[in-house]
């Protein structure tokens, strides 16, 4: 199976699809890549969940007539040759070919046969079953109300690929990133610690978040992250110890010893007392010797 596929403008530049929710697009993109070199994809079930989409996803590509869905399981995508033109020396035939003879090829577009029993209207009530031989083609019902439609922010949460996120009325990339929930939790973590010792490590690396998932896994949570690095921030912050407050030493192995390490209380020093708490002691002192000397006067008379 070829690495690259390609996807015509005169595709998905239709009104029906890009009229398609976010999902149902991302889904036709995925098994556009997957499908072989005659557009057929045998494991459609999987691939919708691998996209994060689900059955009304299927159902929406089917009642737009950007799929045929056989009994078998095996999907055909219509569009497949308005979409790609595989050279001849790199072109291997699908084994679909059960399926295959059921179509015929219009306009590059993949037509059933007027003789395989199938009307070209899909229906949208009611599961409808037709027979076309030793194969059929079933077609789940589509609600005839449409569902109402999320917002924009709604969908944004959804769906998020490569930390870029899709428009859900256009189908285009938009330049800014929405973060899940999970990497907010990414995101709150390093700022803190980010904040705590004037530093600009990543939220977004590949050992970072997992050191981080590892120990959300543990059953820890948000704050208890906080907890560790004010801990061993007061404890190393005046030491050489200082350069391992980073992601790797404090959300690795010794992260529960971290956690339940008692509060450590440092002696203060002189240079850590303030000109100001000096002043006052001092003038607390001359005080309470001003007050011994005049108790200890005796009178004259």
């Amino acid at each position: 199976m070829a690495k690259k596929r390609m996807f015509s403008l005169d595709v998905i530049d239709l009104d029906s699809f890009i009229e398609m929710p976010i999902s149902a697009k991302l889904l036709y993109y995925d098994l556009g890549m997957r499908a072989d070199d005659d557009g057929f994809v045998g494991n459609p079930k999987k691939i919708t969940l691998l996209a994060g989409c689900n059955e009304e996803d299927i159902e929406t590509l089917i009642k737009n007539k950007f799929i045929y869905m056989f009994s078998s399981g095996v999907i055909a995508i219509r569009h497949w040759n308005v979409n790609n033109q595989i050279r001849k020396d790199r072109y291997n035939e699908t084994f679909r070919l059960e399926e295959k003879r059921l179509l015929k090829l219009e306009n590059n577009v993949y037509e059933l046969k007027d003789n395989s029993g199938i009307p070209n209207d899909i229906p949208t009530v009611t599961t409808v079953k037709y027979s076309i031989g030793k194969n059929s083609i079933d077609k789940l019902s589509v609600d005839k109300k449409s569902k109402e439609k999320k917002s924009l922010e709604e969908k944004r949460e959804e769906k998020i690929i490569d930390n870029f996120h899709v428009d859900v009325d256009t189908g285009e990339i938009l330049e800014y990133e929405i973060v899940s929930e999970k990497d907010k939790v990414y995101k709150n973590i390093i700022d803190y610690l980010n904040n705590k010792i004037n530093a600009n490590y990543r939220c977004n690396s590949a050992k970072t978040k997992s050191l981080i998932d590892a120990r959300l896994n543990e059953g820890y949570k948000e704050e208890d992250f906080f907890l560790v690095i004010d801990k061993k921030y007061n404890e190393w912050k005046d030491s050489e110890m200082k350069k391992f407050l980073r992601p790797e030493t404090l959300f690795g192995n010794k992260f529960e010893s971290y956690y339940n390490q008692p509060e450590i209380i440092k002696q203060r020093t002189l240079k850590d007392i303030s000109m100001a708490e000096i002043d006052e002691a001092l003038k607390r002192e001359k005080e309470l010797l001003g007050d011994k000397t005049n108790n200890d006067k005796v009178g004259f008379y």
